[in-house]
């Protein structure tokens, strides 16, 4: 009687096949940046993001600077009783060559005293064309580039703004860059005789590999008294497929073929 109690007691029951382990839930995978130094957009849809511009300017300058490439800038200036466009195109071998035309037209206190200008040259070593409101022209070897063909940065690159973004996924891959909130430039954007820019936005197309492609700035600033709109585009084309020959108006003698 005894046992049959004891077997009965629940105590001493055996034991059933143990649960099985607890499988952890799957942690999402990291989207891929979209290009370097660039995240990919949210997964709501955009939402403003930092970049990180050192990285991004390290693969512009990876992928660009031991290639060919024509970079085009084009800056427009409108305001009451003045107005300024300004067209910019460079061409850069591997080697270091360049060869850079400027054009400008405008009025009222805008009006350019030099309405084009070519260039042609490396390193110290340039030839430059000129020609001034007046209509005078001069050719002359020069040991450094003129002011007004340093005016814009040198590509798309050297105007990426402090600022936050929406991301976007660009079809073909890389990304599409729309600032949102304050922009801060590391540079005047077109250093003319203008007030700091003001309601300032910036647009970038940077590809997957790291290229920024294209850019678009919009601010108001002032000149004197009175406000006016910039608008400045740039683009990066004839990436490898750009040529530098010596122009028929560089003179003989030096600067020596670069």
């Amino acid at each position: 009687m005894t046992l049959a109690v004891l077997a009965g007691c629940p105590g001493l029951a055996s034991p059933g096949p143990s649960p099985p382990p607890a499988t952890p839930a799957p942690v999402p995978d990291q989207p891929a940046p979209l290009a370097p130094g660039v995240p990919a957009s949210a997964a709501t849809g955009p939402a403003p993001q930092t970049i990180d511009r050192a990285a991004v300017r390290r693969a512009d300058a990876r992928r660009l600077d031991d290639r060919s490439y024509t970079v085009t800038q084009t800056a427009i200036l409108a305001g009451p009783n003045r107005s300024l466009h300004i067209r910019w195109q460079r061409h850069v071998t591997p080697e270091g060559r360049v060869k850079q035309s400027f054009r400008a037209d405008g009025a009222g206190p805008l009006t350019p005293t030099v309405t084009r200008s070519d260039l042609w040259g490396k390193e110290s070593r340039y030839w430059v064309r000129s020609t001034l409101a007046n209509g005078h022209v001069s050719t002359v070897p020069q040991p450094e580039r003129p002011a007004i063909h340093t005016l814009a940065a040198a590509r798309p690159s050297g105007y990426l703004a402090a600022a936050t973004y929406d991301i976007n996924r660009r079809s073909g891959g890389g990304a599409v860059l729309v600032s949102t909130g304050r922009v801060r430039f590391p540079r005047r954007p077109l250093p003319v005789a203008t007030a700091t820019p003001r309601n300032a936005s910036v647009r970038l197309l940077v590809t997957a590999d790291g290229v920024v492609e294209s850019l678009l700035v919009r601010y108001d600033t002032s000149v004197g008294d009175r406000q006016v709109q910039v608008s400045i585009s740039q683009q990066v084309t004839a990436i490898g497929n750009t040529t530098v020959s010596r122009p028929a108006w560089a003179g003989d003698g030096s600067p020596q073929e670069p």
